[in-house]
């Protein structure tokens, strides 16, 4: 009878922190409204791809990189929510990941902007292009805690149709 006791005020303890960490995890992250927002940014672009990059702060500085391949001869769009983080982070474009020496900065951007948008130049053919996140050292009032939040990343790819429709309104009429 302890027994059942004790493993039944378990299973209640052990859920009840599942709770608070879900919670948590929904308070520091709130996708489902940066991915109304991004939306509205991609129009008129078409959806391809969506990306949720956790950032974890800890006591050393940090880089993360995410790559996204493009389409040959086709515009795509980026756009990025930063409205998630605790502190500000850096952004930087690359043509080549991390390993090729002469690969070229296409932009940078600080996340204090909250939502901005990238657009490659389709001059310059790339099979992939690399985003890196350069992640400041944070020291939490509470050494016990991990500031924490999350980069959400939408793409999208020009519409084949888009020169016919160049000049119409939204309802497809002028």
């Amino acid at each position: 009878m302890r027994n059942l006791i004790i493993l039944s005020l378990a299973f209640i303890a052990f859920g009840f922190v599942a709770a608070t960490s879900k919670q948590e995890r929904r308070t520091t992250c709130d996708v489902e409204d940066a991915k109304v927002k991004l939306k509205k940014e991609l129009v008129p672009y078409r959806y391809t791809n969506m990306s949720v990059q956790r950032i974890f702060f800890r006591r050393y500085n940090q880089k993360k990189s995410v790559s996204f391949p493009l389409m040959f001869d086709t515009k795509h769009r980026f756009v990025f929510n930063t409205e998630n983080l605790p502190q500000n982070i850096k952004v930087k474009v690359y043509s080549d990941n991390e390993f090729v020496k002469k690969r070229q900065e296409l932009a940078s951007f600080n996340s204090e902007d909250g939502q901005f948008t990238y657009e490659p130049d389709i001059s310059q053919p790339l099979p992939y292009i690399y985003f890196e996140f350069l992640i400041p050292a944070s020291i939490a009032e509470d050494t016990r805690s991990i500031p924490k939040g999350c980069v959400v990343i939408m793409v999208g790819y020009e519409d084949e149709y888009a020169e016919e429709f160049e000049g119409m309104g939204t309802s497809g009429t002028e």
